[in-house]
This record gives structure tokens, sequence and C-alpha cells, in this order.
């Protein structure tokens, strides 16, 4: 529409969060707010998808994850979308915030932040295709700690996720198992930045 077109030939337009496509094929990225876009890996024909916030990637490349308010609410859910701009829907459903989604290489299941059970932490939640009967996500809530918990990021094999907690006073960077049981007791997160200023937004190295 003639408000992205503007948007994006705008001087004081703001491209911020880019993410590659698993096939290397397209990029995802931020404009400005709250708008989401894709382009070719070259930077030509940038399209603009959805009104959302933090994009990712499905592991087939033709789809992209994201989070944005419920129509006429503050709640916050888990969306996707294929890259032609249909096939949306809401995978979530929740009446608490849920936001931070990132799809798992092997494709199985969401990681996502949430505040469902009163305080930001980590979750994964299992995939139902569309139209498979009787599917049902399965939740697991990956932390339990008083302080925030967010911004997970999958290790390539899928088995751990790094996240960002402010639980040791400032914000650093922690680990868990991704099949952990789900409990205090089982789910142990481990820290491993030790930084003086912030450490956030986690990244794994590609095996």
């Amino acid at each position: 529409n003639t408000r992205k077109i503007n948007e994006l030939n705008s001087s004081e337009l703001l491209n911020w969060r880019p993410v590659w496509s698993p096939d290397g094929q397209h990029i995802t990225f931020m404009v400005n707010f709250d708008s989401i876009y894709i382009m070719n890996s070259d930077g030509t024909q940038p399209i603009f998808l959805t009104t959302g916030f933090a994009p990712t990637w499905t592991d087939d490349s033709q789809h992209i994850v994201y989070y944005t308010n419920q129509q006429n609410s503050l709640n916050s859910d888990i969306y996707t979308l294929k890259i032609d701009g249909t096939g949306f829907r809401n995978l979530s459903q929740h009446p608490a915030n849920d936001w931070d989604p990132v799809w798992s290489p092997d494709g199985t299941r969401i990681a996502f932040t949430s505040a469902r059970d009163g305080n930001a932490e980590i979750y994964t939640m299992t995939i139902c295709a569309v139209g498979e009967a009787g599917c049902r996500p399965v939740i697991q809530r990956l932390t339990n700690h008083p302080a925030t918990d967010k911004t997970p990021a999958w290790s390539a094999d899928s088995r751990y996720l790094a996240f960002e907690s402010e639980r040791d006073g400032q914000s650093q960077l922690y680990i868990v198992a991704a099949d952990c049981g789900g409990t205090a007791e089982t789910c142990l997160a481990r820290r491993i930045t030790w930084s003086a200023g912030y450490s956030r937004y986690p990244t794994w190295r590609p095996n």
C-alpha cells in the first residue's frame, strides 16, 4: 500500500533485525516500529508482509514466525505467515503475552518468551500441521526464575536454547537443554557470559 511504499522511501526509516532464511534466498527484516518485510538475498524486491515484531523463519524457508497484538487488544500472540502473504495462523492463542518466537532447526518446535505464569520465562511449543485432527500443541516451560528470561535462540542441533536473563543483577546469557523435562528441578540453566556490560540477543555458530 501507499503508506508502506512511502515508508521504504523515507530518509528517516529504520531497517533492523534482519534474518536470513535457512535456504539463503531471502531476508526478513523490520522497517521502523512494526512493519515486517522480506527481500531477496541480494537486497532486491523488498515486499511488505504484515504488521508485527521479531520475525524469524520456519525451517522450510516458506513461512515467517513473528508476534503481534490481537485485534483491539494489548495481548500478543505468536503467528506464522507464508512468504506470499497467505496462510495466516495464530499458534499460541493464550490470554497472556507470548513473544520472541524462534522455530527450531529440526522443524518440530517453537521456542518463545511468555508471561503466562506471571513472569517472563522461556517456553517451547510443539507444532500442529494445518488441519491435523485432534492435535494439541505441547507447551513446556524451561525456566523458572523471578527475573526476566527472554530472547531464546536454538542451537543448530535443536538440543539447547540460549537466552538472556537478568537473574544475576544485569543482562547475561544462559543456556538450558530443550528436552530437560519442564520442571525447576530438571531444567537447570547455565550462565555462559560474565561481561561487565550487558550481554543480549544470543546467536549460535552453525555446525
